[in-house]
């Protein structure tokens, strides 16, 4: 019976950790990657604004760091490229629609090359931006920095200036500092795209300017979470919490001499159920304070399943005490021996259960 018992924890454990590693690495990338001209083009075809003047616009990213759930700090530099007749036209300049706060934009560099004028500025931006993060920690995340048109009321598009990198293939990271710091984070790719505007007014201009079905320039940042640290942190605690109700679990017995050498009495493993909660509790509180607004993230399952087994650790102690004298039929036979030994596969049964169940 522990063979069996040690063989299934081991096969439902595997088959947690399977779709650990399936829900890491199976990441859907954006079909719509502006990765070359002719996919420029394309996009702007579907967009009918083709015609229109175009401005190429280049993004290097200096550092990222999330400052809130849903907030993200960027520094780095955009630029501009300007044909003559372009820029006796449209004045250099760019604005980020889901800045929040004051934006740094100072102007860095100005040159004329091959009768193209440049223009960079660095630049400091907070962003808002809807980030799920329902299956925390196993997540990825995707940041947006979108670009605009300084001139409101133009008919200029942006658009990205690819040959300023060495390489924008898909699943490619460009555009970011070698040397960057994400706590927590690894890159995954980065790439440009369109977003589509759709405006239902026409800000008092009266005039034929189009409000919707316009395309938004935007720099794409992939990021993954490093799930093994964040586990580490949430899932150690909530082990050594399972490790100690399953030792109360194993102390059960009939036997008056080692239930006295143990110690083990109701009162006391209840109040040791009820000290492993309040510490689990608090973990679990701190835990929802990172994700306001945010539904049942996938870790919180574990802290479910663990009140689950603390109440039912309790129960079942304060049931087997309650018997006036030892039995040899049903759950308490032999101290309790079936549920010693069903203890690790039930709780791990229900972790893959509840897994298959979240990310299927």
């Amino acid at each position: 019976m522990k063979l069996l018992s040690f063989t299934l924890t081991c096969v439902f454990t595997f088959l947690i950790a399977f779709q650990w590693y399936q829900q890491h690495s199976n990441f859907t990338h954006n079909a719509h990657q502006l990765v070359d001209q002719d996919a420029v083009f394309n996009s702007l075809l579907d967009y009918g604004q083709h015609k229109s003047d175009q401005i190429p616009t280049g993004v290097f990213i200096d550092s990222l760091e999330f400052t809130g759930p849903n907030d993200v700090h960027l520094s780095g530099y955009v630029w501009q490229e300007f044909s003559a007749e372009i820029l006796e036209k449209h004045k250099p300049g760019v604005i980020f629609p889901n800045s929040i706060g004051n934006v740094i934009m100072k102007e860095a560099y100005r040159d004329v090359i091959a009768g193209i004028t440049v223009v960079g500025w660095y630049f400091e931006v907070d962003l808002r931006q809807s980030f799920s993060y329902k299956n925390y920690p196993i997540d990825h995340k995707t940041v947006w920095l979108k670009i605009l048109p300084d001139n409101f009321n133009s008919n200029l598009i942006l658009v990205p200036s690819l040959n300023s990198y060495d390489s924008t293939a898909k699943l490619s990271t460009f555009g970011i500092s070698q040397d960057i710091v994400l706590s927590g984070w690894a890159l995954n790719e980065s790439f440009f795209s369109y977003m589509r505007l759709n405006f239902d007014t026409d800000f008092g201009l009266h005039n034929d300017h189009p409000k919707t079905n316009l395309p938004e320039l935007t720099f794409n940042i992939v990021i993954e979470r490093d799930f093994l640290s964040a586990f580490m942190i949430n899932i150690t605690l909530l082990l050594v919490s399972i490790f100690l109700l399953y030792s109360l679990v194993l102390m059960m017995t009939s036997n008056k001499h080692l239930s006295s050498k143990f110690s083990a009495s109701v009162s006391s493993s209840i109040g040791s159920c009820a000290a492993i909660f309040f510490v689990i509790l608090i973990a679990h509180i701190d835990v929802r304070k990172h994700f306001p607004g945010e539904g049942i993230v996938y870790i919180e399952y574990f802290y479910l399943v663990s009140y689950f087994f603390i109440v039912s650790t309790a129960f079942t102690i304060y049931t087997f005490n309650s018997r006036e004298k030892a039995t040899t039929k049903g759950l308490f036979a032999n101290d309790g021996i079936l549920l010693k030994v069903s203890f690790w596969p039930i709780y791990t049964l229900l972790i893959c259960l509840i897994t298959w169940n979240h990310f299927y």
